[in-house]
Formats: C-alpha cells, sequence, structure tokens
C-alpha cells in the first residue's frame, strides 16, 4: 500500500508532563478533549461560548469529522517519538469512560486496531509535527517511512464489530452518590457513627473541590493549588477523616510528602503506605514511579501502599508479591465520583477511600 493511496494521521497521546499511550494502545482508541462540553457537533456551539480558541475547536472537528475508518494512525509523544501505529476502525464516539484520563476530559474518542508489531516500543522519526492532537502526516521522510512498513488493511468493519464495549456512546455515566460510598464502607465494617464523618469530610471536600474548579477556570482564572496547599486543604483532612490519627501521619518524612504507619515509632519498619502529592492540575499517575522509589528503601519491606495526588484525584496503588501493581487499584476523583474506571480496569470512589483509609 502506498502513501498516496490512503490517509495518515497522527494523535498525540499526552504531553511531556502528561502520558496516556498505554491507555490509547490497551483500550484501543485514540482520544481528544476537551470532551466535558458534549459529543460533537453539540459540543461547537458551547467551546464557542466558553472561549475556547478556534484552533482547537477546528481539531475536535477534525477528530471528529475528518478520520474516517480505515484511515491509518500514528501515536506519538512529544515532537519524535511513535509509540504505535493502527487503523481507524469505527466512527466517532463520545465516551464518558475516558472523562477522567489522568486529569484530562478526553471523551471524544476513536476506535484503532494497533498493530502488533509496532507498539508501545517507541520509534524516534523525524517530521512528526507538534501543536494539535490531531494533524494530517504531510512530511515526505513519515511517509516513506510508514509506507516502508508494508501494512495491510483490515476489515474495519469486522474489527470494530469485536471490540470491547467502553460504555455506551453520548451517555454521561451516573457518579456514585455520598450516601452510596457511605453504605459500600459500611459494608466494609466501618463502625456507623464513623461513616457519617467521613461523609461529612467527603461532602465539604467536594464543595471545596467544585470551588476551585470553578476559579481555575473563570476569566480571571487563579493557578492550581500548589503542592502544599493541595496537601494542607485536601490531602490530610481526608486522611484524618478516613481515621488516620495525626500521629501516625507525618508530612515531609524522610523526602516522602506523607508517610502514613501503621503503628507508633514512626519508623521505616512501621512505614506502611507512601503518599506523592503534586500541585492542583498535575499528572498524578505518573508519580507512581517516585513514590515506589521511596516505598522500596531498605528497611521499608512493610510498606504495601503507594497514593498518588494532586488532591482532588486520588491514585492507589497495591503491592503484590514482586512489586507494586503498574495500574491503580483504585482511583478517585472528587469532582467525579465514579463506581468504576474502566480505562484503568479499576474500582472507583468507594474502595478508593476504603483503601485509602485506617481501616483497610
Amino acid at each position: 500500500m502506498s502513501s498516496n493511496q490512503t490517509r495518515v494521521w497522527q494523535v498525540a497521546a499526552g504531553d511531556t508532563d502528561r502520558n496516556y499511550v498505554n491507555v490509547c494502545i490497551d483500550k484501543g482508541v485514540i482520544l481528544n478533549g476537551p470532551g466535558n462540553y458534549d459529543i460533537w457537533p453539540v459540543a461547537r456551539e458551547k467551546m464557542q461560548t466558553a472561549g475556547l480558541s478556534s484552533k482547537k475547536i477546528s481539531d475536535i472537528k477534525r477528530f471528529a469529522e475528518d478520520i474516517q475508518p480505515g484511515d491509518w494512525v500514528i501515536l506519538r509523544l512529544g515532537k519524535r517519538s511513535i509509540f504505535a501505529v493502527g487503523q481507524v476502525i469505527g466512527p466517532y464516539s463520545w465516551l464518558d469512560s475516558f472523562g477522567d484520563v489522568d486529569g484530562w476530559d478526553l471523551q471524544h474518542a476513536r476506535k484503532v486496531h494497533w498493530h502488533e508489531d509496532y507498539r508501545k516500543d517507541p520509534i524516534e522519526k523525524n517530521g512528526i509535527k507538534w501543536g494539535d492532537t490531531t494533524q494530517l502526516v504531510t512530511h515526505k521522510e513519515l511517509l516513506d517511512w510508514f509506507t516502508s512498513l508494508g501494512l495491510s488493511p483490515i476489515n474495519h468493519l469486522e474489527a470494530y464489530a469485536g471490540v470491547g464495549n467502553l460504555g455506551p456512546i453520548s451517555t454521561r455515566i451516573k457518579p456514585q452518590t455520598i450516601p452510596e460510598i457511605g453504605t459500600y464502607l459500611e459494608s466494609k465494617g466501618v463502625a456507623l457513627h464513623l461513616v457519617d464523618d467521613i461523609k461529612q469530610a467527603i461532602d465539604h471536600l467536594c464543595r471545596l473541590a467544585r470551588w476551585y474548579r470553578e476559579v481555575e477556570s473563570g476569566a480571571n482564572g487563579q493557578k492550581g493549588a500548589s503542592e502544599s496547599e493541595a496537601i494542607s486543604h485536601f490531602v490530610f483532612p481526608l486522611l484524618t477523616a478516613l481515621g488516620w490519627a495525626p500521629q501516625r501521619i507525618s508530612v515531609e518524612w524522610n523526602n516522602v510528602d506523607i508517610a502514613l504507619f501503621s503503628e507508633l515509632p514512626r519508623s521505616s519498619r512501621t512505614l506502611c503506605t507512601v503518599v506523592e502529592a503534586k500541585k492542583r492540575g498535575s499528572s498524578c499517575l505518573t508519580a507512581r514511579s517516585q513514590a515506589e522509589s521511596y516505598a522500596l528503601k531498605n528497611g521499608s519491606e512493610s510498606c504495601n501502599k503507594l497514593i498518588v495526588t494532586d488532591g482532588l484525584r486520588y491514585g492507589v496503588f497495591l503491592k503484590e508479591s514482586n512489586g507494586f501493581k503498574d495500574k491503580p487499584s483504585a482511583y478517585l476523583n472528587l469532582l467525579r465520583l465514579m463506581p468504576d474506571y474502566p480505562i484503568h480496569d479499576c474500582g472507583g470512589a468507594a474502595e478508593a477511600l476504603f483503601m485509602m483509609s485506617a481501616y483497610a
């Protein structure tokens, strides 16, 4: 197949601070956002009213309208790295499952069949365009490289029929309610009077989170909360509400942002959870490796849990026999109290809160 017989698109899967390559490959999709304004083309007017740039609106239009089933896709990260090559196998979709991809709302989605020989191991190539998420490949060197792969097209209709379900198209997922979360905690054996305190704390933190979102997205938007502010206003209050006594919480302990201890005295031997905090709006899940490096230090063999957070979002990673899991076991977003997170194959708000609690 020659490059003049088909179209090849380059689609970004994050930036230098946020990488969702594995989400795209594992779930067989390409993504674009912001997606919280609704399905395209309904989103167009809402995005214009909200003041989004015509450049971004054109980018999403290109993604939703111009890409066609059968077109080829190069999945890029940065200016030179290609992580996958695949073929579009379905129509444009709006999938609320991707409403929080490490803090980004990326509900605009297309299903892709990634070629087995060209995925996950990065290939460095010239000709990748910087800028818009979705761009048609026109650089001769890059097109010649793609042609040299000699990939055969697949029956994209059959491939689309066989893909897994990631949720209903254009339907918003119903979040968990605070009473539902309370019922779950009760079922896990948390005392009823403590559940009431936890529900009250979650309600307070959710309202505070909405205030931050409104302030940051306003015409005179302020910067997101700093790491210290996230710890002070969100993380510490949440942990104490979840049953952690202040004596068992240490801030900035041996370079750890927040250390939780199974018992006193505080020591490497009694360290049970490492919490790594980032400033509001930063990539949260990519902090896992840094948290793990603290948890695996000599003498900390009893540490069996990692929590990464920007104050509003929390990923909980559990330890297995061969180390900590690569994917979170549960994920919480105070602005989206979801029952589960299929893009991470993990539990949602209620499970995350229990795993983070002193009762787990």
